[in-house]
């Protein structure tokens, strides 16, 4: 099975969520609840590693190779992903994928995005936020790195560049914007994406979840 069996010509009301978080925040995790013993690895020629994983079941088709630790957009290199992102968008799949496609900001991604809606349209597409407490995230890297030092500074200023993107991207009247907020279990996380997924399909634009209560404030 390859990509282009994947690309039927039309797409119908797919989504395309991009999960942002700070280190240890769960993104990985999330994408990966999606792989079960059906889901395929899907390889371009000249390549070996996968660069796509298709899950039939919920018919998601996830970006990169999960066959480390970290996967997804980690796992290519930038020209690459935006080549795939691209394939990706032309199929009747829902795509997700962690990590940054072009740069690590809060306007870039979100224009390269908006340019691909219009060559195939029919999609809803946006960010899914995995707003951990930073005392969780910080504990969570501690823990995965046998309590080895880590620049804990550094790693402040990234989990605060994630509140100053999502509020930058909920004021996008185009975009979907997915809040997961202080939620540590990834069967909640999985449950609570779905039910988001819903949600926007019904119409929402911006959900938040805080401590498991929906919150919709437009």
């Amino acid at each position: 099975m390859t990509i282009n069996d994947l690309i039927i010509g039309q797409v119908n009301n797919r989504y395309v969520i991009n999960i942002r978080g700070a280190n240890a925040s769960g993104k990985t995790s999330l994408a990966r609840s999606f792989i079960n013993n059906k889901s395929i690895e899907l390889f371009m020629e000249g390549r070996n590693r996968p660069v796509f994983v298709y899950c039939p079941d919920s018919n998601v088709l996830l970006l990169g190779s999960y066959r480390n630790k970290c996967g997804g957009c980690d796992t290519m290199v930038k020209k690459d992903t935006i080549r795939l992102l691209k394939l990706a968008w032309m199929t009747d799949c829902n795509i997700v994928f962690e990590g940054v496609i072009v740069g690590d900001n809060k306007e870039v991604d979100y224009w390269y995005m908006k340019e691909l809606d219009k060559t195939i349209a029919n999609r809803f597409w946006g960010f899914a936020y995995l707003m951990l407490p930073f005392e969780a995230c910080l504990r969570r890297v501690y823990k995965r790195n046998n309590n080895k030092p880590i620049k804990e500074h550094l790693m402040r200023v990234k989990w605060k560049s994630i509140f100053r993107y999502k509020e930058w991207q909920r004021q996008q009247e185009d975009c979907i914007v997915i809040a997961l907020d202080a939620i540590e279990s990834l069967n909640d996380v999985r449950k609570q994406f779905d039910e988001c997924i819903r949600m926007v399909k019904q119409g929402e634009k911006y959900i938040e979840v805080k401590n498991k209560s929906y919150i919709v404030p437009f």
